[in-house]
């Protein structure tokens, strides 16, 4: 219970808080109007904005005061009542200088951090969390890695050579426990988070703080780069890396997100392994959320399953795709020099029972890295990709090779010639 240490008339309090409500919304109405679409979810962030600075320390003093209303995050120092240590937290988490920041992640969980942070491990799903640090200039706090990330040497040529902690699906919790880190950072595709991440959490309590972020979708990604920003102390790094992804996106949206239905091709987004085909539900995550905001609507929207599926060839003559964007299973791009697209383009187009589907009869079916692509920022690619083949005449000036470059040259720090590997990538 969130305590107030100001006195004062009952009456007056309630319509001052009132009007203090009122004000923070028409603000907040202004702020989303203005670019900003999510809540920071980090204590101090009184008045519920996207960062936290010195509106948040006159929004504490007002509650002290009983002219604004607590927040959920306005006890910033999360002792259970909202005083001047709150205000002395806020100021220090403004000059980088706290000593703990406490957070919300995407399990909604409230994480007690310390601060700063100098040894940090990255496990659970795959690849995001290792791009992300390496985007914003901390992948040197790293000390633990999954083998996913071991198995990459080409791609991760510094972050391999770590210690390893388990797979993504596997987790080593005692070799995390013996690195002695401060910080444990997990990720994944859903909210709340699978039972898979909760182990995480029940194994490591006590030992070291564990935050989860669902790094994998597009849908407030920038609320969790900036939330890894304030966690790492690089929010400077943070805005730079979110101002390029968003410029993209935004890029992209303007020209998808007002098509009408039947301007937008039915694709069939699919792992493709051996006459082996999966659907991905709607509700799935990072592959239906890509088909979207390139333009594109989801075959597998109709599916009633929650998770990916293999289905047989009657079902997806039935649905008549006109677009079929298949995804390798096995590692491609950077770490295989000579990933075997055209055969797999060739077996999904000689596949006799498909050979009246729209995707096959026009050949727009395409082949792209997943593996590269699905399970980070790196995404935006991926994205971009879809939406030149999606809609061509739209994005006639749209380069998924420079967006791939610039991402690997200026966030990755990887000397990566695209141009000349682009058949490691992708198949049109």
């Amino acid at each position: 219970m969130i305590k107030h240490t100001a006195g004062g008339n009952t009456t007056n309090k309630s319509w001052k808080i009132v009007l203090a409500l009122l004000i923070a919304l028409t603000a907040s109405v202004s702020t989303l109007g203005a670019g900003s679409d999510f809540t920071l979810g980090i204590f101090g962030n009184a008045n519920m904005d996207d960062t936290i600075d010195e509106k948040d320390v006159a929004y504490v003093e007002g509650v002290i005061k009983g002219t604004n209303a607590a927040t959920n995050l306005s006890d910033a120092n999360y002792d259970g009542k909202v005083d001047s240590q709150d205000v002395d937290q806020i100021e220090q988490i403004i000059n980088g200088t706290e000593k703990t920041l406490i957070i919300k992640d995407d399990d909604g969980t409230t994480v007690i951090i310390p601060k700063p942070i100098k040894r940090a491990v990255a496990s659970g799903r795959v690849y995001d969390v290792c791009e992300v640090m390496r985007s914003l200039n901390v992948a040197n706090l790293l000390v633990g890695v999954s083998k996913e990330i071991q198995d990459r040497n080409i791609y991760f040529p510094e972050l391999s050579k770590l210690h390893g902690v388990g797979t993504a699906w596997e987790p080593d919790y005692e070799a995390i426990i013996q690195l002695d880190p401060d910080i444990v950072m997990i990720s994944g595709r859903t909210i709340p988070s699978s039972s898979r991440y909760a182990g995480y959490k029940e194994k490591l309590e006590g030992a070291t703080p564990v935050v989860y972020l669902a790094l994998q979708l597009e849908e407030n990604l920038t609320e969790r780069i900036t939330k890894m920003g304030y966690i790492f102390n690089c929010r400077d790094d943070a805005e730079t890396f979110i101002e390029w992804h968003d410029s993209i996106i935004d890029e992209i949206e303007s020209k998808t997100e007002n098509l009408a239905e039947n301007e937008k091709p039915r694709v069939f987004p699919t792992f493709y392994s051996d006459g082996s085909w999966n659907v991905y539900p709607g509700s799935y995550g990072s592959i239906p959320e890509m088909c979207a905001i390139a333009g594109g609507k989801n075959i597998g929207d109709v599916w009633s399953s929650s998770e990916h599926s293999e289905v047989d060839l009657e079902w997806i003559a039935t649905q008549n795709p006109d677009i079929i964007v298949a995804f390798p299973t096995y590692l491609c791009g950077y770490e295989n020099s000579s990933p075997d697209f055209n055969s797999l383009k060739n077996n999904i187009l000689g596949t006799p029972i498909l050979q009246n589907v729209s995707a096959v009869k026009k050949n727009k079916v395409y082949v792209i890295c997943a593996n590269c692509f699905e399970y980070a920022p790196s995404r935006i690619v991926m994205i971009a990709q879809m939406a030149k083949w999606y809609h061509p005449d739209l994005f006639v000036d749209l380069d998924p090779i420079a967006i791939h470059q610039e991402y690997l040259t200026k966030f990755q720090k990887i000397e990566f010639d695209v141009a000349k590997n682009e058949q490691l990538f992708a198949l049109s």
